[in-house]
């Protein structure tokens, strides 16, 4: 490989990484804001005094 190309594959590659961290990041706000969610749908069901039962 000719060595003029490193310097765009060396960024190109660090552009992506920071592109990943930022989208594992978002994901993991994601998750956290879903687990709140469902908590707060629990609470509400359990004062409604609603009742989930699995299928069996």
């Amino acid at each position: 490989m000719n060595n003029r190309y490193l310097p765009s594959i060396t960024l190109a590659n660090d552009v992506l990484q920071e592109i990943i961290t930022a989208t594992e990041l978002e994901i993991t706000e994601l998750k956290k804001h879903l687990i709140n969610t469902i908590g707060k749908v629990i609470k509400k069901l359990q004062k409604s005094r609603w009742k989930c039962y699995s299928l069996q």
